[in-house]
């Protein structure tokens, strides 16, 4: 999380490989918002509590939403997203409060993908939707009605830390 707030934009980290890359958001057609879900869990004990988990069943969706990122395929990029939440339900790794919020957002109009972001995906979700007149409107009023909102789309991505010294930037 530091690594990638320090950064700013959309990062892919591959600690393995030491692969650490910054993409700004290059799609035309779909939008990216994140909802804040009041909940929390905290990673340090729910990482405590797991007793192995392997990553490997993981790695088939991160790579596509990577892939999708460097060709500017945005159908690949809804499908990683999409399957990498399904993988995370499957294995048991999302909070009951996060997977009542992702099952009804199927039924909003606009959404393509959602997965929860945090330990369990509890903290924040994570919603693809289609950029067409009226679907951030209408996930807005959707939301609203589950007490959620849209803390920030991909119009709001961070270019990264920014040091100052008075007058001067670092």
């Amino acid at each position: 999380d530091l690594m990638a707030q320090s950064k700013g934009g959309l990062c892919y980290f591959d600690r393995l490989n030491g692969k650490f890359e910054k993409y700004f958001w290059p799609f035309l057609d779909i939008g990216l918002a994140i909802v804040p879900t009041g909940k929390k869990v905290a990673t340090h004990e729910h990482l405590g509590s797991l007793t192995s988990i392997s990553t490997e069943s993981f790695e088939d969706s991160v790579e596509q939403v990577y892939a999708a990122l460097q060709t500017v395929d945005s159908g690949a990029f809804v499908e990683g997203v999409s399957k990498f939440s399904e993988q995370l339900k499957q294995k048991a790794l999302v909070f009951d409060f996060t997977s009542e919020i992702l099952t009804a957002l199927k039924k909003c109009r606009g959404v393509l993908a959602a997965k929860g972001c945090g330990a369990l995906g509890a903290d924040m979700v994570l919603i693809v939707y289609q950029k067409e007149p009226g679907v951030l409107k209408n996930m807005e009023s959707f939301l609203a009605g589950m007490d959620l909102r849209i803390s920030c789309t991909e119009m709001d991505l961070s270019g990264g830390l920014e040091i100052r010294y008075g007058d001067i930037w670092l």
